[in-house]
């Protein structure tokens, strides 16, 4: 379906395309980087989380040994989170 809706696509431009020749080295390549993206974000997300969470945890211990409030556990947290997530990029 999405190989159609690409060849759709180069249709509309002008370019006569027939099928797409995965025999092609640069076919194949191109489609081994386009599925190794998909990981390699997926991966980067995975890892943004579990610091994240990491902070979370740490913030919330230190917090609570200290005898203080729910509201200090979550102005804790939001102020570790974003600068794990901007490490994302």
């Amino acid at each position: 379906m999405l190989f159609s809706a690409y060849l759709d696509e180069g249709r509309s431009y002008g370019v006569t395309l027939v099928a797409i020749d995965i025999a092609k080295p640069e076919v194949f390549i191109g489609g081994l980087f386009g599925a190794m993206l998909v990981f390699l974000f997926a991966a980067l997300a995975i890892s943004a989380v579990g610091k994240a969470a990491y902070y979370v945890i740490t913030v919330a211990r230190a917090l609570i040994r200290i005898k203080q409030r729910w509201w200090g556990i979550q102005l804790g947290i939001r102020s570790k989170t974003p600068p794990v997530l901007r490490s994302m990029w």
